[in-house]
């Protein structure tokens, strides 16, 4: 009987501790200033890491590996750091910040990963890096001068980005085939970089979209491969819009309306179409808004739509 009684006590051991591999929880409250967190998890599954952070100069690092991992950071105050480091499938990093001079960085491996970020104050900065497959960015940021890159390389990738305020920056570089980044800018004197290179003939499919609203504001396409789609919409004054295609099949739609637009559309293939429209209202509109269209290869269109006076359009074909 003691010796039945030994045994099941072991299995019953070695059962808890399956379970506890199987998932590990932690949580961490912080107040005041100059704290550091840190959260390292490993050889389990779905295990979470959450980490509250109120005050200024604090820091958090979260480390996970293995799969189904969930990572969330809320920071408040001032100068406050995030870093969420995860290797593997199925994980997901959350991270809130709202103050001055935060940052976020996190960096995924795997396939089937997700990041959102959402930052509001002055000085955010937000990166996030992900590799493998059918991995997601979501950034959101509302303040003054936000920096946002994200970076993704492998396949069906997504990147969404967000900004509202004053001097915004976005950046996004993909690499891969079947890849999609939309972004979306409101105020002034904003700024969005996209960058899209294919994977050979195994499917780019690449899209791009940047809508843009608000004064000063900035807009760069590139892509390298064939399939590319690329839709540009700027309203305000002294809008600039530039997109270059190397491929085939790629398509671009330039759409501007106000004062000073530019728009300069290079394309390199087969089978390119581009339109360009640039809108204004009122006497010489005012001035010159700019168009131009630079194609190479067979069977390329071009059009160009311009209202107001003093306008300019150039094609190349």
């Amino acid at each position: 009987m003691k010796l039945k009684v030994t045994f099941i006590a072991a299995a019953i051991a070695m059962s808890a501790g399956h379970a506890m591999a199987e998932r590990n929880d932690a949580i961490t409250y912080q107040y005041g200033w100059g704290n550091d967190a840190s959260v390292d998890q490993a050889s389990a599954r779905r295990s979470s890491a959450d980490i509250w952070q109120h005050g200024a100069h604090n820091a958090s690092d979260i480390d996970q590996r293995g799969s189904r991992h969930e990572a969330a950071t809320e920071q408040f105050g001032t100068g406050n750091d995030v870093d969420v480091d995860q290797r593997g499938t199925r994980h997901s990093a959350t991270h809130y910040q709202a103050g001055w001079y935060n940052q976020s960085s996190s960096d995924q491996r795997g396939s089937r990963n997700t990041v959102a970020v959402q930052q509001y104050g002055v000085g955010n900065s937000s990166t996030v890096e992900q590799s493998g497959s059918r991995n997601n960015a979501d950034i959101v940021q509302n303040g003054k001068m936000n920096r946002s890159m994200a970076e993704q390389s492998g396949s069906f990738q997504q990147a969404n980005v967000t900004q509202s305020g004053y001097g915004n920056s976005s950046d996004v570089a993909q690499s891969g085939y079947y890849q999609t980044a939309d972004v979306n800018q409101s105020g002034v004197k904003n700024s969005s970089d996209i960058s899209q290179s294919g994977d050979g003939l195994r499917g780019g499919e690449n899209y791009a979209s940047v809508n843009q609203s608000g004064y000063f504001d900035s807009s760069s396409i590139e892509q390298s491969g064939f399939r590319n789609v690329a839709h540009v919409n700027q309203s305000g004054f002294n809008n600039d819009a530039d997109v270059s295609q190397e491929g085939l099949k790629n398509y671009s739609e330039v759409n501007q309306s106000g004062w000073n637009d530019i728009a300069n559309v290079d394309q390199q293939g087969e089978y390119n179409v581009s339109n360009i429209t640039q809108a204004a209202s009122g006497p010489m509109s005012w001035m010159s808004n700019n168009a131009t269209h630079i194609q190479h290869g067979a069977v390329n269109v071009a059009t160009s739509y311009q209202y107001g006076g003093n306008n300019t359009a150039r094609i190349v074909q």
